[in-house]
């Protein structure tokens, strides 16, 4: 899914994908083109909640990004909860506080405007065990 802010080379080969914006490896590059030194997600994340301008910065344009993007795709599909996992997601309010502005901001639709973005129970688990599954149910 293409975003506003993205226009950076995706590994699909498209130009400006969410993930080029949002994740925590694209989050790092871009702060780190801003000055910020660290080299990780989870520092990212630390130095965000920490109050580093930087990072915050990051954080909030990743957050934006997934915001408009989940409010994008439930208008398109009619959902009214989005599930987020995965080891970037556990960034805290840094990243979840404008995910929800802007998915609340852009879920426009009346059939939409409930829209509730959650957090994965599991936390960054979930992939494994979604794996884990597969591997044991087949596909």
């Amino acid at each position: 899914m293409v975003v506003p802010g993205g226009t950076e080379p995706c590994t699909c080969g498209g130009i400006g994908c969410l993930e080029t914006v949002a994740s925590g490896p694209a989050s790092v590059r871009w702060a780190r083109s801003h000055g910020w030194r660290g080299a990780t997600g989870v520092e990212l994340a630390k130095a965000a909640a920490d109050g580093d301008a930087v990072a915050m910065a990051a954080l909030d344009r990743a957050g934006t990004a997934l915001g408009q993007a989940i409010a994008s795709a439930a208008a398109l599909i009619d959902v009214d909860l989005a599930v987020i996992g995965g080891g970037f997601a556990q960034a805290g309010p840094p990243l979840w506080d404008p995910l929800r502005r802007a998915a609340e901001r852009h879920a426009r639709w009346s059939f939409v405007s409930n829209l509730r973005v959650v957090p994965a129970e599991l936390g960054a688990a979930g992939t494994l065990v979604g794996a884990g599954g597969l591997a044991i149910y087949g596909s």
